[in-house]
């Protein structure tokens, strides 16, 4: 187990992280919504200007999604390590899923700036990629952040206190 330094930025209570990440789970689905909505407008109307207001809207996602990861990585999988039973295995694979899911976000990022790039194929991956994402945020709802899992009795024990 990591022990915080005096310059780690503290670790929110439980039931306080829990608000952040659904709170920050909402706001990610609800640019989802508008995105995609966005996309299907192109696809099913054929306006073909819609993609060029997507792209703009698809870059602010990606850095509030990176951004989201980071605040999961910092405070979330610290708090989860803490489980004595499964905290270590469960903070390894909130890690492992979102160096994948960074890995995979930058990839399509960089197709949404490069030149020539099939448009179609690019929005069915980035439409694949937000339709797991809202998957993997419901699923991480129900099985890491209820308070079975990420208990609000969680005591934190400074080193010298």
């Amino acid at each position: 187990m990591k022990i915080p330094l005096s310059t780690d930025p503290p670790i929110p209570e439980p039931r306080e992280l829990r608000r952040m990440v659904c709170g920050d789970h909402q706001n990610l689905r609800e640019q989802i919504t508008a995105v995609v909505e966005l996309l299907d407008t192109e696809h099913v109307e054929g306006h073909g200007d819609a993609y060029a207001r997507a792209r703009p809207m698809l870059e602010r996602f990606a850095k509030q999604l990176f951004a989201h990861m980071a605040l999961e990585d910092t405070y979330m999988v610290p708090l989860l390590q803490e489980d004595f039973a499964w905290g270590e295995m469960r903070a390894r694979g909130v890690l492992a899923h979102h160096a994948e899911q960074r890995r995979t976000l930058n990839r399509l990022v960089d197709r949404l700036h490069r030149a020539g790039e099939a448009r179609e194929g690019l929005v069915e991956d980035f439409r694949s990629f937000l339709t797991e994402l809202e998957l993997d945020m419901g699923e991480e709802e129900r099985a890491l952040l209820g308070p079975e899992v990420l208990g609000d009795s969680i005591v934190h024990v400074e080193a010298g206190a």
